[in-house]
Parts: C-alpha cells; structure tokens; sequence
C-alpha cells in the first residue's frame, strides 16, 4: 500500500492504511467464466472515490494480448459499476460487499478468445473526500502479473 499523490507520483509506504489493502486475490479460470475475489483488510464505503481493477493477460500465435476489468464505486454509487474491456466490450458482473471486506467479479471467458491460460494483477485506488488530492494504492501481486492460470 503505497500513497499516490495528486499529481500521480507514487509516495511512501502507508503499512497503517487499512482501507483498500489488498491481502488476497483469488482468480479462478473455468471453462465459460473468469471469477474471482479480492480480501481487503478494510472496505470501506468510499465517501469520494474506489476503484478496483483486475488486469488480465493471455497469449495468442503472435503476442500479448490484455484485458482490464475495473469497478468504479463512489458516495452516490456505492454498489460500484463495473466495465470490461479487451478486443471487445463483454458484460461483467460484480459485488461490493463492504461489511465483509470483498470484492467479488466476473467475466465470461469467451470475451478473451477462451485462450489456455490467463495472467492477472489486481489493484485497488481509493480516495477520501478531504484527502487534498491524495489517495492510497495497492496492488496484488505488487507490480507485475501473477503466475499462469490455467484454463478448467
């Protein structure tokens, strides 16, 4: 958990910033959906601005291709909004559950192509209304994609 300041740069550490820490992300690939959670030490209902994002990465014959699946939530819409894009826009379906902490998603496989496997970083941005700008990020696995998971 890091502090992001508001021109964008990355400012220290914020080990004491328990909102939006991530402290796992389970991402399972089956063989029509692309589910998964993400457990934060605290979620709370953001007075400003949350947001969740869900980087996914496959490989076609050629090259890299990616995906991104983010959950915007804010005071007026706390159940958040969630957008899927890759080659094409898909539906995806999502749930803030604030008293326990989660967020759950998902995406069906075939708006990636169905590819054999998939890679994923997922990440969590939130602001206060009197933050001055500031907000805190974290992301799981820190800073790069996550191992290979395997389609079925």
């Amino acid at each position: 958990m890091v502090l992001l300041e508001h021109d964008g740069d990355l400012g220290a550490a914020a080990p004491d910033q328990a909102n939006g820490d991530i402290r796992r992300a389970r991402v399972v690939y089956s063989e029509h959906r692309i589910t998964g959670s993400i457990d934060f030490a605290a979620l709370d209902r953001p007075d400003a601005r949350l947001i969740v994002g869900v980087d996914l990465r496959w490989k076609d014959a050629v090259q890299y291709r990616y995906g991104e699946l983010v959950i915007f939530a804010s005071a007026g819409r706390p159940e958040g909004v969630a957008r899927f894009s890759g080659d094409g826009r898909c539906a995806a379906a999502h749930h803030i559950d604030y008293e326990n902490n989660r967020v759950t998603f998902s995406v069906p496989s075939s708006c990636l192509g169905d590819p054999p496997w998939i890679q994923t970083i997922a990440g969590a941005f939130v602001r206060a209304r009197h933050s001055g700008g500031y907000g805190w990020l974290d992301t799981s696995p820190d800073e790069r994609y996550g191992p290979r998971i395997h389609r079925g």
